[in-house]
């Protein structure tokens, strides 16, 4: 089974992932917060794909970046509400 991870700040956000065994090679996801005059700057940049089988390569790219854009559709609107 998976671990659960916490991290964040209250003053900015609390992120929960879950951690699942995989027999695969895995990504690495960085999450950049930067102060800008704007507010505060996310920044998502998730490596490693060179690393997932030639085979699975294009299928995990193509699921992680709908994945993403769901997840930055959320941001968006936590932060418009806030």
């Amino acid at each position: 089974m998976g671990k659960k991870v916490y991290f964040g700040s209250p003053m900015i956000a609390s992120i929960v992932l879950l951690v699942l065994s995989c027999q695969e090679p895995t990504t690495l996801v960085e999450f950049r917060l930067e102060e800008v005059a704007e507010g505060t700057r996310l920044t998502i940049v998730e490596s490693g794909f060179d690393r997932i089988p030639l085979a699975r390569r294009d299928e995990a790219f193509r699921m992680n970046d709908g994945g993403w854009t769901s997840q930055l559709t959320n941001i968006a609107r936590h932060v418009a509400q806030s």
